[in-house]
């Protein structure tokens, strides 16, 4: 700036000059450098951007870092910040100088909570055991924690490292010690932006090795022994040896010697079991050995010692014997031995021809075999049996000889056995008197020995009877006699086999061998008069029939009938005549038959039908007949006749139709049980409104149906079908069936539409029609809905109650529609539907602009503006008055106001405010409930266990902080004092720091402590407190003179002991080693006196 003044008349004037500085206080900006996210325990290191404008003086900063160890700062950038807590905290910066501060400017930075690992507890488990670890979690359920994981031994069959939880595994330990794996478990969050590993856990796997499967010796067979040596693997951590089974004697000289011995063994099986110790908790593995101690062999005694003539059969035992038997032998000398596959002490010998010993092998156990005594079976070589014999037959009363045989010292028998009894006292003449077979029995005797026997059999035959024929016959001329054969029974007597001869003759007396085809059992003779018989030969005997004779009659003519017909179905046909008949003997009788197969077979007699001529019965198919004519022995059969029988026409019944009004009914077609052009069809109405004429030929034409009336219309129809075949025509029987037409209907029930609120019941609507009462017939309601509303499609008499439905934030209209409908005789027909609408306002719903609120006590809240989707509502809201709160306005509409709420409590209160919106128009609907919360934390108050304490240089000022409100933390800063180390800024429910003043002098310093309870991401801090600690110094003590060294019997000079601390107390002791006399006081205080000591060592 510059100042020019004039003088009055402007002639002279002067300039002068002068510089202006304006000046304003600094302005600053937070360095963004400084993260937004750390982890806890995590340090930063804060900056700031200033302009100083044109300050002389330099900024001075006021830094404040709530949260941090270092919660203040007035350095320009303060370092190494650390914040120990979780949490949202707010950094502060104000710059000043000489014209004034700056505004505080704000920089938020989270704290992200460090995980710590829910520890594991150790574990040991066997080899080969599947171990399942429990997934890892965070102490504070944190979310987000990511885990990894190293494994110092893999040889357990885990990996060496990992991520996230361990999988399960199969543990493996091939060694024979335990293998310990050490498994560190690291956490790490990822929250926002922060990523942060907390502190590892360790915890071990230890991997027992499975238990050796152990043995337990070979199986030991012994031969009488009390004592054995058992042969157990030996086992790292021991075993033990028990009995399973056996006798009770048996006794272990240390049963946890895998080589012990047992004693006290006696005979009989035992199984000892070695049983190894495993690890714990793997158990333990065993092993059995069998010892068997046999008694000593015995061999026994064998009985049954025989004789025999020719062949032997009998048995051997043996008795007395110890052990088991391993076979028998048999010899033929008495020197060499056979063995025979038998371990029973029964021997059975059968037909032993040769004189042969008998002896058992016995063994026990793993003793040696004996021999059992030798058993002797004589046998005597038997003769053969007699020669020169043969068989006899006889006829009956034949004269028989004697028998003879060749042989010495014949023996004959009548029967078997041969015994004494049976004995004849020489060779038999046969008796034929009596048709039998007879047998007897020679042997001859050598040496005493019989042999076998001879059998001899006489046959003595009986005679031959049944030799009778059949039988006198008349046949006519030309005709062919039956072939003659046996009367009655069949030939007997004589050997059985028989040889035969026919003969003839022309006049009953004189018979002669007729030569061809005459030796067979029957004969066939020729058509012609004569005499015939049978000669029967069997071996001597020979037997002659009876006589017959054959007569031939006259030829027989006049045997047709008539005449071929057509007839229906059911009904009977022309009499069928027949011719007169002549020849034969002149006497007729007659047969009548018939078939319904064919003109040429399955023909059956007529029962009763024995006349000239024959009338049928009513015929229901083609049936033929024919006559057939008997005289004497003469027979004629007439030509066939047939009667043809129409088919049996039945029509096919048709089933009632019931049908609506207005169908167009397809034509009808007749049908019966076979199709033919010779069918015709007829039918009558019985009802023609229904829109059908009154009758008809052929099929029924297609139609529609009418019903003019409100009840059903039935029309029965009445048909029948004809047919005709040879100028005849036979109708069916008539059958008939209904038609029946149902009305349309109209609903009379009024259908108003409707408006009405979500949530709520409706009325049930009742619904009738036009319809006449008709019995049987009933009618029912189907109904729909256009859109959803609650109402469910359905049919019935009555639209039912339902409960509106909209969840949409505008109306919904529906359209009802209601058809009628008429139900008879199985058919259902739709009347004529009916409509009407029902529309369902929303219920609005209450949104709040902004998000739920945490503030401190004493704070106010933001204010809410209440908004809804729903157009055309009205917005009201109520809180309930809440104890512990004050400042709350309790109803309102449209938003929520600021209020200034106070928490007198101890804890967060959260009020609850509901709001409502409701409709306007024709139905006035409430809206849902919606709640809204604003949570007011308290104000925590601090209370230290004491505001002044003095300690001692070095020692702790363990101060402890509380305060009534839960979950309040602590942070302090401390005043500085160079004269004092150890003091710092911090956190936590106690100061414990130890303290040492560096001085002679007593020292102080002030701890100024701030609660901060932190909820819902807000921090509510309270009044400081202050803690004054005063640090007195450690005194020390100088000495007027250095330490000396005297010689033994010197006088030391004495001395003063003084101290710079003030008001110090000073005390001393005196430590006297062994050998040293003289001294007058070994404590003191001040002064040390002269002393004259004496060293006597």
């Amino acid at each position: 700036m510059s100042l020019t003044t004039k003088n009055s008349d402007g002639l002279c004037s002067a300039t002068s000059s002068q510089t202006v500085t304006v000046k304003a206080p600094p302005t600053a900006v937070i360095s963004t450098s400084i993260p937004a996210a750390i982890c806890e325990g995590a340090g930063i290191n804060a900056t700031a951007i200033v302009k100083n404008c044109f300050s002389t003086d330099v900024v001075s900063y006021e830094w404040e870092f709530p949260g941090a160890n270092t919660p203040t700062s007035v350095l320009a950038n303060p370092t190494n910040i650390v914040y120990p807590t979780k949490g949202t905290y707010t950094i502060r910066l104000k710059v000043s100088n000489e014209c004034g501060s700056s505004v505080v400017y704000t920089r938020n930075i989270t704290v992200n909570e460090t995980p710590i690992v829910t520890s594991l507890p150790d574990i040991t488990v066997c080899n080969g055991a599947v171990v399942n670890l429990p997934a890892f979690t965070n102490a504070t359920n944190l979310a987000g924690v990511t885990y990894t994981w190293t494994n110092t031994n893999p040889t357990i069959n885990l990996s060496s490292s990992g991520n996230g939880n361990i999988t399960g595994f199969t543990a493996r330990n091939s060694g024979t010690i335990p293998i310990t794996a050490t498994i560190t478990v690291t956490p790490r969050s990822n929250v926002g932006s922060g990523n942060c590993t907390g502190i590892p856990k360790t915890f071990t796997i230890t991997v027992n090795p499975g238990v050796a499967t152990p043995t337990a010796g070979a199986t030991q067979n012994l031969c009488g022994v009390t004592t054995t040596t058992l042969d157990g693997s030996v086992a790292a951590l021991g075993g033990e040896w028990s009995q399973n089974s056996g006798p009770t004697t048996a006794v272990f000289v240390d049963k946890n010697d895998p080589k012990t011995q047992v004693t006290g063994l006696q005979a009989g099986v035992y199984v000892f079991k070695w049983t190894v110790n495993g690890y714990a908790p793997c158990g333990s593995s065993s092993a059995t050995v069998n010892v068997t101690i046999s008694p000593l062999t015995i061999g026994g005694t064998t009985n049954g010692a025989n004789s025999f003539c020719g062949t032997g059969t009998g048995s051997i035992t043996l008795s007395g014997q110890v052990g088991n038997i391993i076979r028998w032998e048999s010899s033929l000398d008495e020197s060499t031995w056979t063995a025979i596959s038998n371990v029973t002490t029964t021997l059975n010998y059968s037909n032993l021809s040769t004189t042969t010993y008998y002896r058992a092998v016995v063994k026990s156990g793993a003793c040696n075999l004996e021999y059992s005594t030798v058993t002797k079976i004589e046998v005597t070589p038997k003769p053969a049996a007699p020669t020169g014999t043969s068989n006899y037959t006889y006829c009956l009363n034949e004269a028989a000889t004697q028998l003879t045989a060749t042989g010495a010292g014949l023996k004959w028998y009548k029967a078997l056995p041969l015994n004494s009894t049976n004995l004849l006292t020489e060779a038999p003449t046969p008796v034929t008197s009596t048709a039998t077979t007879l047998a007897y029995y020679v042997t001859q005797t050598i040496g005493g020995c019989e042999s076998d026997h001879v059998t001899i059999t006489v046959r003595v035959n009986p005679s031959i009877s049944n030799n009778s024929i059949l039988g006198d016959q008349s046949i006519c001329l030309n005709g062919t006699p039956t072939p003659l054969r046996n009367s009655g029974a069949a030939l007997a007597g004589g050997s059985g086999s028989y040889v035969y001869q026919w003969q003839s003759s022309t006049n009953g007396t004189d018979f002669t061998d007729i030569t061809v085809n005459s030796s067979g059992l029957t004969y066939q003779p020729m058509g012609v008069d004569g005499y015939y018989r049978r000669v029967v030969t069997s071996g001597t005997c020979s037997s002659t029939s009876n006589v017959v004779r054959i007569t031939v009659q006259g030829e027989l003519t006049g045997v047709n009938i008539s005449a071929n017909q057509t007839t229906c179905y059911c009904t009977a046909p022309s009499k069928l005549i027949g011719e007169i008949p002549t020849g034969g003997s002149g006497t007729f009788s007659y047969i009548w038959q018939q078939s319904t197969t064919s003109a040429s077979s399955g023909f059956t007699v007529i029962t009763g039908a024995v006349d000239a001529d024959y009338q049928p019965a009513a015929l229901t198919q083609n049936t033929y007949y024919r006559r057939i004519v008997n005289s004497g022995s003469c027979s004629g059969t007439s030509a066939v006749v047939t009667i043809k029988v129409t088919p049996q026409l039945t029509v096919q019944q048709l089933p009632n139709l019931v049908l609506c009004n207005g169908t167009n009914q397809n034509a009808i077609n007749f049908s019966a049980n076979f199709s033919s052009a010779n069918i015709s069809y007829t039918w009558i109405n019985s009802e023609t409104t229904i829109g059908l004429a009154a009758s008809g030929t052929g099929g029924i034409p297609a139609f529609v149906t009418t019903n003019t009336t409100k009840r059903p219309l039935i029309a029965t129809i009445t048909y029948k079908g004809t047919y005709t075949e040879d100028g005849i025509a036979c109708d069916a029987p008539t059958k008939n069936f209904n038609i029946t037409v149902l009305p349309t209907i109209e609903i009379t029930t009024a259908l108003n539409n409707q408006t009405l609120c979500p949530n709520v019941s409706t009325s049930v609507l009742p619904l009738s029609s036009d319809e006449e009462i008709f019995s049987g017939a009933s009618v029912k309601y189907r109904w729909s809905s256009s859109a959803a509303i609650g109402l469910t499609n359905g049919e019935g008499t009555q639209i039912p109650s339902f409960t509106t439905v909209n969840t949409t934030n505008m109306p919904i209209v529906s359209v009802i529609t209601v058809t009628p409908l008429y139900s008879y005789a199985g058919r259902t027909c739709e009347g004529v539907p009916k409509t009407y609408q029902v529309t369902v306002n929303p219920a609005p719903r209450v949104d709040f602009l902004i998000a739920n609120q945490t503030i401190c006590s004493g704070t106010s809240s933001s204010e809410v503006t209440l908004t809804s989707t729903t157009n055309n509502v009205a917005i009201s809201w109520t809180a309930a008055p809440v104890t512990g709160i004050t400042g709350l306005q309790t109803s309102g509409s449209n938003s929520i106001p600021v209020q200034n709420l106070v928490n007198t409590t101890n804890a967060p209160i959260t009020i609850t405010y509901v709001a409502k919106a409701v409709t306007t128009g024709d139905a006035a609907c409430d809206g849902v409930l919606t709640e809204y919360k604003i949570t007011v934390n308290p104000i925590p108050v601090v209370t230290a266990s004491t505001t002044n304490k003095t300690i001692c240089s070095n020692e702790n000022v363990n101060v402890s902080l509380s305060s009534t409100v839960v979950g309040t933390r602590f942070l302090w800063t401390v005043s500085t004092n160079p004269n004092v180390t150890g003091i710092a800024d911090g956190t936590g429910i106690s100061i414990n720091q130890v303290l040492v003043n560096t001085s002679t002098l007593p020292q102080t310093v002030t701890y100024m402590v701030v609660p901060t309870f932190t909820n819902g991401s807000v921090n509510c801090s309270g009044v400081p407190i202050a803690i004054n600690v005063t640090i007195n110094p450690a005194p020390t003590v100088t000495y007027s003179t250095s330490n000396v060294e005297i010689c033994s019997e010197q006088t030391t000079t004495a001395v003063t002991l003084n101290s710079t601390t003030p008001n110090a107390v000073i005390t001393w002791e005196a430590t006297v080693p062994t050998g040293i006399i003289g001294i007058s006081a070994i404590t003191g205080n001040a002064n040390i006196p002269a002393e004259t000591l004496v060293n006597t060592t």
